[in-house]
């Protein structure tokens, strides 16, 4: 067995699980994505939709949508100046503080969002239909330890 060999084989399980994860994190990104694009959005807009859709009808600032988005987004302003032009979202200055902006889902955004829960849903189940219902509880504990 060449050296080269033997340090592949003995290769550092960090390694291996690093890889295993940006593998598994690309290909459940790039089915979302997929899933999302056949309803006109991406799954950053998406996942707007959802976030603003849970915080209800008063909404939440902009800045909060960014922090809760499950994917970093570079530009939430420019994400939610998209969504308003389609007329998903409305934003508005504070009364209270007129530095803050309020967003807030519009019906036309929940509607939208309502159409994508049952194939959001299906994805999950069809991607992940190989773990068992302990599986899902244990990856999610290991995962919430390597994120600390």
């Amino acid at each position: 067995m060449s050296e080269r060999q033997q340090g592949i084989a003995r290769e550092i399980p960090q390694e291996e699980v690093f890889r295993v994860l940006a593998r598994t994190s690309c290909l459940l990104a790039r089915e979302f994505e997929r899933l999302c694009r056949k309803y006109g959005l991406t799954s950053a807009q998406y996942n707007a939709l959802r976030i603003l859709r849970e915080a209800g009808r008063t909404g939440i600032i902009c800045s909060e949508v960014g922090e809760r988005l499950m994917n970093e987004e570079p530009d939430v302003t420019r994400l939610l100046d998209r969504m308003e032009k389609r007329g998903w979202v409305l934003r508005k200055r504070g009364e209270k503080d007129r530095r803050s902006v309020l967003v807030r889902i519009m019906p036309e955004g929940r509607k939208l969002a309502g159409r994508l829960e049952g194939p959001v849903n299906r994805l999950y189940r069809d991607l992940l239909s190989t773990l068992t219902p302990r599986d899902l509880r244990q990856i999610v504990r290991i995962l919430g330890k390597l994120r600390g």
